[in-house]
């Protein structure tokens, strides 16, 4: 934690100290005339009220994901169940420690966007958090060090006429 517990880190946020307040005050969301003053961040995230959970002093965002499969038919998808999850509404003085801990701690290992995106979302949500692990990972020192980026493409092919036996081999 930078300067205490994550309850307290939360209300301090500039981006979600407001909401976080709000959400631990009342059970019922805000009237529109008590959050005209508050940012359009605020705003938009009070659209996800129902979805907001307080466990312990703590802010969660409870998000049902739906797991489908694909069927034989491109156009249809068969939804084989859902799944409740709960996302720390972090702070953003957490963001790059959680970040750094999902992309190369114990559960990461440099496996690219879209794997560290998939760990980031089973455990935490904050504003602009796609754009947040991909800069992250574009960024990351031991990545750009082994990846340099896509290969260039080759040019196409051209078929090898032969004349006589052993005339391309240079004999």
């Amino acid at each position: 934690m930078a300067g205490g517990s994550l309850a307290d880190e939360q209300l301090k946020d500039k981006e979600i100290g407001a909401l976080v307040a709000m959400r631990l005050n009342s059970e019922s969301p805000p009237r529109s005339d008590d959050v005209q003053t508050e940012s359009e961040l605020t705003k938009k995230l009070l659209l996800q009220w129902d979805d907001l959970i307080v466990k312990d002093g703590v802010i969660y965002r409870k998000k049902v994901k739906e797991k489908r499969a694909d069927s034989n038919k491109k156009e249809q998808e068969v939804t084989t169940g859902r799944t409740e999850i709960f996302q720390l509404l972090l702070p953003r003085s957490e963001v790059s420690k959680a970040i750094e801990l999902r992309h190369a701690g114990s559960v990461g290992g440099h496996f690219g966007v879209q794997k560290t995106m998939a760990q980031v979302e089973r455990r935490f949500f904050w504003p602009g958090w796609r754009s947040d692990v991909k800069r992250y990972c574009k960024s990351c020192n031991e990545c750009t060090k082994y990846h340099r980026g896509k290969l260039p493409k080759h040019g196409p092919l051209k078929p090898v006429l032969a004349g006589a036996p052993y005339t391309k081999d240079g004999i």
